[in-house]
């Protein structure tokens, strides 16, 4: 049942919006009744392992309360604290009830083939959904072309060679760089032969020089915002700014995406000193068990992502990266996974 459900999910929740309401706002809702629902398949299931990762989930859930007590019970780190939960949930099922990962590969591979369809139309001019973006910024199913080339990256590893090349070209026509970083890394480092990655190495260097100018002025333009996040977060370095809370004072526009452009930076600032030494056993645990299997380099992906784009922040992608996450913790130890991360 849970295997259903889950299938379900990763298939329709990139894609799936409602007229008169923020994508956003309705990404939100849709998450939390999914969730909902893999808690009633499981209620009707069977686990097929036991749990992995208790100390992990655990010290999250901790630290999002100890978040909650030092900002007052503020409404938004409450919001955001009640999120992390619904997902911890939908982790803990899909680590327990979900059994192959490699057969969901093709709802994820699914989901993303459909949206670079309709950014295919968009290109053309044909655009009867999700249409509020103008032309040079659609992005298919996924709302803008940035959300749908960090969805493309998160998900590459799992492409075959042709949507993978696919996934490049797009990268090159709506000049998403991140996502040719990205491609160019998983290459690399599936390269078989020395000769090869000299190639790739030199490929992408060649790219770099000739795009330079705009990699520049992208890079300092995040330069500039982390400077004044972390200015503003050495004032309560253990508090942070709290979880869920925007650390930048710039006006944000309601439903949008809040963010400074490094899921990681955010995670730390907003989460306070405790929320890095996490991060730190969450990085050590990875690097532990890393591989070149396609959930370790999805992972991989996510990580990069997070570095300089926001894909924790985007709800859309929820679903997804708590798949690629539960994937690669069942990878890892077979039946009893609890072994490796208990």
């Amino acid at each position: 049942m849970v295997n259903k459900v889950l299938k379900f999910l990763l298939l329709v929740s990139p894609l799936a919006y409602m007229a008169n309401i923020s994508l956003r706002s309705f990404s939100i809702r849709f998450f939390h009744l999914g969730v909902i629902a893999l808690v009633i398949a499981a209620l009707l299931d069977t686990p097929v392992r036991k749990l992995a990762g208790k100390k992990l989930i655990a010290g999250l859930l901790g630290i999002g309360l100890i978040n909650i007590l030092l900002h007052r019970m503020n409404v938004v780190v409450m919001g955001n604290v009640l999120n992390i939960f619904f997902g911890i949930i939908a982790l803990v099922i899909i680590i327990c009830f979900c059994k192959e990962p490699r057969d969901y590969y093709k709802y994820i591979i699914g989901a993303g083939v459909i949206s670079m369809v309709v950014w295919g139309f968009q290109q053309i001019g044909f655009n009867p959904i999700l249409n509020s973006s103008p032309a040079s910024e659609m992005g298919g199913l996924m709302g803008n072309a940035p959300r749908l080339a960090t969805y493309l990256a998160a998900i590459l590893p799992f492409m075959p060679v042709g949507l993978f090349l696919l996934c490049i070209g797009i990268a090159v026509w709506a000049k998403e760089y991140t996502l040719l970083i990205i491609a160019t890394v998983i290459l690399f480092l599936k390269s078989k032969t020395i000769a090869t990655k000299i190639l790739i190495g030199s490929v992408a260097f060649g790219g770099m020089m000739f795009l330079h100018q705009s990699i520049i002025k992208s890079f300092l333009s995040r330069i500039e915002i982390w400077k004044e996040v972390l200015t503003g977060f050495f004032v309560q370095p253990i508090a942070g700014y709290g979880l869920g809370v925007f650390p930048y004072k710039v006006e944000v526009a309601p439903n949008i995406d809040a963010t400074i452009f490094s899921s990681l930076l955010q995670f730390i600032v907003c989460a306070g000193l405790l929320g890095a030494v996490w991060l730190w056993f969450v990085l050590k645990a990875y690097k532990k068990n890393f591989t070149l299997g396609a959930n370790s380099l999805a992972i991989l992906s996510l990580l990069i992502l997070s570095l300089v784009e926001y894909p924790f922040e985007i709800p859309r992608l929820w679903f997804t990266e708590l798949a690629i996450i539960g994937f690669f913790i069942i990878n890892k130890g077979g039946s009893d996974v609890s072994k490796i991360y208990g």
